[in-house]
C-alpha cells in the first residue's frame, strides 16, 4: 500500500506520489506503466528504493532525524529560491515517476555479469585485454534532468585541481 509523504513527515511514508498522480503524468507522456494498482505501486516502490539511495547527494538536511524519507529537507535553493521545508519540490515527484515508469523495461538496480571480450583477433592482428567483467548501468538521463537541481553540484562530481 502507498504512504504518500505530504511535506508533513507523514508516518510510515513511502512514496512521493499517489497512484493518481503516476497515471497522469504518464498518460500526459504517453508512458508505458503497470495497468493495474498493484503494478503500479510496485513500480513506484522500486523507483523510491533507488531515490533514497541518493541520500548523501541531495542539498539540505531532513527535516526531522527519524522521518521515513529523505524529503522533506531544509535548506534547499532551487532556483536561487529556497524551498519551504514543508513541501516537496516538483521535480523530485517528476523523478520519482520516470524511474518508476522506466522499472517497467529495466531493472533499476542490475547485478552484475562478468562478460567483457577477453580477446580479438583479426586476420594476424590479435589484441588481448585483462580478463574481467561487463559493467552494466541504467541509463537516467531523463530523471537526472529532474533530479539535478536537488543534489549537490547538480550530482556531479566536483574535482578541484591542488
Amino acid at each position: 500500500m502507498l504512504i504518500v509523504e505530504s511535506g508533513l513527515i507523514v508516518s510510515g511514508a513511502n512514496s512521493y506520489v499517489s497512484d493518481a498522480e503516476y497515471v497522469a503524468y504518464a498518460s500526459q507522456r504517453g508512458l508505458t506503466i503497470g495497468a493495474d494498482d498493484a503494478t503500479r505501486e510496485q513500480q513506484l516502490i522500486k523507483a523510491m528504493d533507488l531515490l533514497e539511495s541518493y541520500r548523501d547527494k541531495f542539498k539540505g538536511s531532513k527535516v526531522q532525524r527519524d522521518q521515513p524519507l529523505q524529503w522533506p529537507r531544509v535548506s534547499v535553493f532551487i532556483d536561487g529560491y529556497q524551498t519551504d521545508s514543508n513541501t516537496l519540490p516538483k521535480e523530485l515527484k517528476r523523478a520519482q515517476m520516470e524511474l518508476a515508469a522506466l522499472s517497467v523495461s529495466v531493472d533499476l538496480a542490475p547485478s552484475g555479469s562478468i562478460e567483457n571480450v577477453q580477446s580479438q583477433s583479426l586476420g594476424e592482428l590479435s589484441i588481448s585485454y585483462f580478463s574481467g567483467g561487463s559493467y552494466r548501468s541504467v541509463q537516467m538521463d531523463n530523471v537526472m534532468q529532474h533530479l539535478s537541481e536537488l543534489m549537490v553540484n547538480g550530482g556531479k562530481v566536483r574535482s578541484v585541481r591542488v
